[in-house]
C-alpha cells in the first residue's frame, strides 16, 4: 500500500528540515533511511570522538610542561628584578 502523495511529501520534507536529518529520496524505505542515517552518526560521533582524544593529549601535555613553565616564569622574574 503506497502513501498519500501529503505524506510523502511531509517525510521528504522532514528529512530535508535539518542538517542532522538525511536529505533521502522519497522512496526509500525507512529501514535504508535509518541505516543510511546511523552510518553517518557513527562516522560524525567517530570523527568527535578523535577530536576529544586529541584535546585530552594536548591538556595533558600542557599540564605535564607547567612546572616546567612555572618554573621559567619564576627565573625571568628574578632576572627582571636584578636588571
Amino acid at each position: 500500500m503506497a502513501d498519500n502523495p501529503s505524506v510523502q511529501r511531509r517525510r521528504s520534507e522532514g528529512r530535508t528540515g535539518s542538517g542532522l536529518l538525511l536529505k533521502a529520496p522519497v522512496n526509500l524505505s525507512e529501514e535504508q533511511i535509518v541505516r543510511e542515517s546511523l552510518n553517518r552518526l557513527t562516522s560524525v560521533t567517530k570523527a568527535v570522538t578523535g577530536n576529544i582524544r586529541n584535546i585530552n593529549e594536548n591538556l595533558d601535555r600542557i599540564l605535564k610542561d607547567k612546572a616546567d613553565i612555572e618554573e621559567l616564569e619564576m627565573i625571568l622574574l628574578r632576572l627582571s628584578k636584578n636588571h
